[in-house]
Parts: C-alpha cells; sequence; structure tokens
C-alpha cells in the first residue's frame, strides 16, 4: 500500500505532470534504507575513526560525538577538525573501504522506473565525490543522472544550507516550481519547499511530525513505492 502525507485529501497517484527536474538524494533513497550503513553502523565507523586519529578511547570520542550532535552541529567532519584532529580524505578512504557488494545490488525495477521518468535527473547528496561515484556505479545509475552535487564539489558544505539549494537551481538553469526533491532527511527538505519544490519524503518509519509537516508533501516508504504512483 502506497503512503501519503495526507492520506483524506492526497490522492495516490501524484501527479507531476508539471515536473520539469528530478533532485534525488542518494544514501538510502537510491537504494534501501539502511543498505550501506544504517545509522548506528555510520556512527560506530566516524567514532572510531575520530578515536584513532586523536589517540583516545572510542567512548570518549563517542561522548564527543554525541555532544557535537546535541548541540546540533550540522558538520560533526568540521567539528571534529575544530575541536581536535579529524582528517578528511582519511575519513573518507574508510568509508570508500566498506564492502558493497553483498549489501545491495541493482534493483531492475528502480532502474525502469527512473528511465521512465519525464525530466532532468540530478543527484543531490551529502555525500563525498568518490563515494557518490562507487554507489551510483555499483547500482547501473552512473549514467542516468546529468549532474551530482555532493558535499566536494560543494566545497565542503552540507544540506540543509539554503545556500546550495539557491546555488544548485542557478548553476542547472532549473525553475525551483517545476522540480521535485526526493529526500530520507526530512529537515533537508525545508529549504527546497521554501523554494517552491515539490517535496517528497521516503522513509520507512519517520517521525509522525515530520509525516504530517507543510513542508513535506507526500512520504512514501521506499522509492519504488513513490515511483510507481507517478503520473506525468
Amino acid at each position: 500500500m502506497l503512503h501519503a502525507v495526507k492520506p483524506i485529501s492526497s490522492p495516490l497517484v501524484h501527479d507531476l505532470s508539471h515536473i520539469e527536474a528530478f533532485l534525488f538524494d542518494m544514501d538510502d533513497v537510491l537504494y534501501p534504507h539502511g543498505a550501506f550503513l544504517t545509522g548506528d553502523d555510520f556512527w560506530e565507523v566516524f567514532n572510531t575513526f575520530a578515536a584513532e586519529q586523536n589517540d583516545m578511547p572510542y567512548d570518549e570520542a563517542a561522548a564527543i560525538t554525541e555532544r557535537m550532535r546535541q548541540n546540533k552541529a550540522n558538520d560533526l567532519i568540521r567539528a571534529w577538525a575544530d575541536y581536535a584532529k579529524f582528517d578528511l580524505q582519511g575519513f573518507t578512504n574508510r568509508l570508500d573501504a566498506v564492502e558493497i557488494a553483498q549489501k545491495m545490488q541493482p534493483c531492475t525495477r528502480t532502474l525502469a522506473l527512473l528511465q521512465n521518468l519525464k525530466g532532468r535527473r540530478v543527484v543531490f547528496t551529502n555525500a563525498h565525490t568518490t563515494h557518490a561515484e562507487r554507489i551510483l556505479a555499483h547500482l547501473q545509475m552512473a549514467e542516468m543522472f546529468e549532474a551530482v552535487s555532493d558535499y566536494m564539489t560543494r566545497g565542503h558544505r552540507l544540506k540543509p544550507e539554503p545556500a546550495i539549494y539557491h546555488e544548485l537551481v542557478s548553476e542547472l538553469n532549473l525553475n525551483p516550481s517545476r522540480c521535485v526533491m526526493i529526500e530520507d532527511t526530512a529537515k533537508n527538505l525545508v529549504p527546497a519547499h521554501d523554494l517552491g519544490m515539490t517535496t517528497v519524503l521516503i522513509h520507512p518509519a519517520p517521525e509522525a511530525a515530520h509525516v504530517a509537516a507543510p513542508y513535506i508533501h507526500r512520504h512514501h516508504t521506499t522509492l519504488v513505492d513513490w515511483l510507481e504512483s507517478i503520473k506525468q
């Protein structure tokens, strides 16, 4: 069963006949949620690296990271680099060493549905460049997207910083009112909504407050669920 944000008033079919461009987050959207690294797995890799970098116990590094998160630091890499030592290239190398072949495989249904979309397709991710490249290549999606905006190409800036949304639509000559943004992180949809984009949250179990938020137009549990609902 498909899930819409407002099931009483929203039809299951998502009419996107006005849309000219699709902006996709990558991790946990273009492949099943948690298939690469679950949230807990990611923070274990992150905190292990931080502990090694600073010659401290894992629990101490994890506690520092948690304090930074509680203080709403958006870029934990930058926060750690300001606090002590955290080598960005070393961390990206660590993530790029995570095996993916046994974690996910290309999905023929997803590929067919993406290929059938009428409009431009762009990846808009907080991942680093080499991670995006290897995930898209592994999923056989690299040729489907005309551009990839990532943490490195944006000068180490993360969604939901509003400026990078404005820059993206300017660089690609996009009309925000004719764009749809697809994300698994609710807060990253706020600037997209503010620009006038249609927004779609892909998450198997989002917080209820996020699903009901005015800046989220649709919620679906999987990308395939949403793609199958589209009318163009």
